[in-house]
């Protein structure tokens, strides 16, 4: 487990796994899963920096990725 933050606006143990509850189950086919943390703390990045989706850090995963997964849950009521 993670336990040093690399940005502030990063989720920390006890918050991820209260927030991982509330997110919907994995597909379990296609392709392989993403770690969602990583996919949370660069939605929580964008939303507490402003920048723009393309200019993630190459820490997070892909910006198109994140953002695809931000709309769905958007979407959904997630």
């Amino acid at each position: 487990m993670k336990t040093e933050c690399q940005y502030p606006s990063e989720l920390t143990n006890r918050q991820w796994q209260l927030i991982r509850q509330l997110l919907p189950p994995r597909a379990h086919l296609g392709r392989r899963p993403i770690d969602r943390r990583r996919v949370t703390n660069a939605i929580l990045y964008v939303v507490r920096t402003g920048c723009q989706w393309r200019m993630l850090p190459k820490d997070f995963p892909n910006w198109s990725t994140v953002y695809g997964l931000f709309w769905r849950w958007r979407n959904d009521g997630t």
